[in-house]
């Protein structure tokens, strides 16, 4: 149904990865951090972009005349289907990519606190 479960997981690997990159290049935690950040924000705005281009025409259900929101296969977590329609589509929308964009950035300060405490060999 476009729940974007996998894209939201990969989010983690994709900052691990990410990050042990920026760390070859530049030895700076904080711009490893940054840039970390700057590549979750792309990622999450990338898993937006799917998730309107899956989710398009349900909003343009809304503008239809008596369009009938009971059978349209979306789960009823609020009261009405109107409501749950609505819900559902803020939690795809913008939630699933806020949460994508969390997962990066935990990856990626996982790598760089392994990194921060690791001993260093002279």
């Amino acid at each position: 149904m476009g729940v974007p479960f996998l894209n939201i997981l990969l989010g983690f690997p994709t900052g691990w990865f990410l990050t042990s990159r920026a760390i070859e290049k530049t030895e700076d935690p904080f711009e490893s951090a940054r840039d970390s950040l700057k590549k979750g924000l792309l990622t999450s705005l990338f898993t937006m972009v799917q998730m309107i281009f899956i989710w398009w025409p349900f909003f343009l259900k809304f503008f239809e005349k008596g369009f009938d929101f009971k059978n349209t296969g979306i789960p009823y977590i609020l009261y009405t289907p109107k409501a749950s329609l609505t819900g559902w589509l803020v939690l795809m929308v913008i939630i699933s990519p806020f949460l994508k964009m969390l997962m990066t950035v935990f990856g990626s300060m996982l790598v760089l606190a392994k990194i921060k405490n690791s001993p260093k060999i002279n």
